[in-house]
């Protein structure tokens, strides 16, 4: 087992067991090293939304998230509190990461990304991804900030919510429940 000793800031990091990522979070969260909390450990879910909010709506059923990070575009955006609403999820908290350029803003994430989506992650004791829906520029955001999320030690696992129906019916009707496929194990 391998020690590190940070007199200087006061704490320990033991690396053969999950304590750097506890005092990471704790970091994050704003408490003091000398008094670590435990982490309260929500279910927060990652997911890109596009012009169909079938997706949010299968995501906030199949998965009963406490949290939402929603990457979106501007004009998606407004569809997300009725998405919420009907999956019974209208009260939850949700963030959105709204992309100016919903197609080519492939640079746009790094600027998005801060001390409050870390703490976001940070606190969540797990983060569940969702890799489907919206623009590929959508899809690749949600990828990264699922890899930010494993570095600050949030357990993450990704699926892929899948609606068979056709564009055209989904977007006539995106209120109908669709299917999860998960991409890695559970934690």
């Amino acid at each position: 087992m391998r020690t590190a000793d940070f007199r200087k800031e006061g704490f320990w990091l033991d690396y053969g067991h999950r304590k750097p990522f506890e005092d990471r979070r704790a970091l994050l969260a704003g408490t003091l090293l000398g008094e670590v909390q435990g982490v309260h450990g929500n279910r927060l879910l990652l997911t890109p939304v596009g012009l169909s909010p079938g997706v949010l709506y299968s995501g906030a059923l199949q998965v009963k998230p406490d949290q939402f990070l929603i990457v979106a575009s501007r004009q998606a955006a407004p569809r997300i509190p009725e998405a919420l609403a009907n999956a019974a999820a209208g009260d939850s908290l949700y963030q959105v990461l709204c992309l100016q350029e919903p197609h080519l803003g492939y640079r746009e994430i790094d600027q998005q990304v801060g001390k409050a989506l870390d703490r976001l992650f940070a606190m969540a004791a797990e983060v569940i991804v969702n890799v489907t829906g919206g623009t590929t520029v959508m899809q690749y955001a949600v990828e990264r900030l699922a890899a930010r999320a494993r570095r600050l030690g949030a357990a993450v696992r990704r699926g892929a919510l899948i609606d068979r129906r056709s564009p055209a019916e989904q977007r006539a009707n995106p209120y109908v429940l669709g299917d999860i496929v998960w991409l890695d194990e559970a934690n």
